[in-house]
C-alpha cells in the first residue's frame, strides 16, 4: 500500500461540534491534527478577550470591546460603575478611546472615587501597553498581551485552547505591523482562512469548509440519518437536494481515497439511539462501495465498531 503523510488525510462532518470528539481521540493517540474553522479561530477561551484587548490598546475598541474584559482587565469594578462610565461617555460624545483618556481628568458623577481610580489605573495601563507595542508586528502585539496579562492563563488552559492561540499568530503572521487590516480580516474570517496546507497534520473540518481543497484520503464522519442530510423527513426538497450536492462535493474531495463512516448507535443529549446509514449512501450503486465493517467474534467489541465503507471511482 502507498505511503501518505499526515497532511494527506482529511475528515470532514457536517456539524462543527463534532469535531471536538475527533480532536480527543487523536490527542489520545497522538496524532498531529489542525482544525480548518473559524470557532477555532476566534472562539476558543481567551480569544475574543485577546482581540477585543488587542482593538482597545490600538484606539480602535468599543464598548463591547470593553465589557468583554471587564473581568480580565477590571476584577472588582462592577456592572454598576461600568454602566455609570458608558453612560457617562454616551452624554458627552465620547469614544471609548476618547473616554479613557478623559477619566483621568474628570469626575464621573455618581461613580465612587475607588472605582473611578480602577478606570484610572486601566487607562494608565492602556497607554503603557501602546508604548510598549509601538513597531512591533500584529503577532508579536498578540504575544505581548497574551504574556503580560492574565490572558496567559487562559490561552495556555488545555491542547484545544494552545492550538487555536497558535493558529491565531499564524493567521496574523500575514499581516506584518498592519493592526488595521488584521482586525478586518478578523472580522471577515472564514473557515478555510485558518487551513495550513503546509503543516504536516491531519485536517479536521466541516463538509462545507471543504470546498474548493483536495485531499489523497478523505473521511466522512458521521454519515447517518439526520446527521447527512443534516434536514428532518419533512424538510423541503429544495433543501434534501442541497445536502446532497454538498454530500457530493465532498466526496469528489477525495484524489485516492475515499472512506464513508457511520456509527451502529450514538449518544444524543445523555440517551442512546440506534442509528441508519444515510440514505445518500444508500444511493450509492453497490458495485461501487466495498463494505469494510469489522467482523469480530466478539459480540460486544463489535458492536462498539463504526462501520467503515470505501468508495472508488
Amino acid at each position: 500500500m502507498k505511503s501518505y503523510s499526515y497532511a494527506d488525510f482529511a475528515v470532514f462532518y457536517q456539524t462543527h461540534d463534532q469535531h471536538r470528539v475527533l480532536a480527543e481521540v487523536f490527542e489520545q493517540k497522538g496524532i498531529p491534527y489542525q482544525v480548518a474553522s473559524r470557532e477555532t479561530v476566534l472562539d476558543a477561551a481567551g480569544l475574543p478577550e485577546l482581540i477585543s484587548y488587542m482593538k482597545i490598546i490600538e484606539g480602535t475598541g468599543g464598548f463591547y470591546d470593553h465589557d468583554k474584559i471587564l473581568k480580565i482587565a477590571l476584577p472588582g469594578l462592577g456592572q454598576k460603575a461600568l454602566d455609570q462610565f458608558k453612560n457617562w461617555c454616551f452624554q458627552n460624545r465620547f469614544s471609548l478611546h476618547h473616554g479613557l483618556i478623559k477619566v483621568n481628568r474628570f469626575p464621573i458623577p455618581g461613580m465612587a472615587s475607588a472605582k473611578q481610580q480602577k478606570l484610572n489605573e486601566f487607562s494608565a495601563g492602556i497607554t503603557h501597553f501602546k508604548s510598549e507595542l509601538d513597531g512591533l508586528s500584529v503577532a508579536d502585539k498578540l504575544r505581548f498581551v497574551q504574556q503580560n496579562t492574565i490572558l496567559s492563563a487562559m490561552l495556555n488552559k488545555d491542547a484545544y485552547t494552545q492550538e487555536a492561540y497558535a493558529s491565531l499568530l499564524d493567521f496574523a503572521g500575514g499581516f506584518d505591523g498592519n493592526t488595521t487590516d488584521f482586525f478586518a480580516a478578523i472580522a471577515l474570517h472564514t473557515d478555510t482562512d485558518s487551513y495550513a496546507p503546509e503543516i504536516e497534520r491531519v485536517s479536521l473540518m466541516t463538509m462545507h469548509a471543504s470546498k474548493g481543497l483536495e485531499f489523497p484520503v478523505v473521511f466522512i464522519a458521521g454519515c447517518e440519518e439526520t446527521l447527512i442530510p443534516h434536514r428532518k423527513p419533512d424538510s423541503e426538497e429544495n433543501d434534501f437536494r442541497e445536502e446532497r450536492r454538498l454530500f457530493y462535493v465532498s466526496m469528489t474531495r477525495a484524489m485516492e481515497r475515499l472512506y464513508l463512516t457511520h456509527a451502529r448507535k450514538r449518544r444524543i443529549y445523555g440517551r442512546q439511539f440506534d442509528r441508519k446509514v444515510s440514505p445518500f449512501v444508500e444511493d450509492i450503486e453497490a458495485q461501487l462501495k466495498i463494505d469494510e465493517s469489522p467482523r469480530l467474534k466478539n459480540k460486544k467489541t463489535d458492536k462498539q465498531q463504526a462501520v467503515q465503507m470505501k468508495l472508488f471511482s
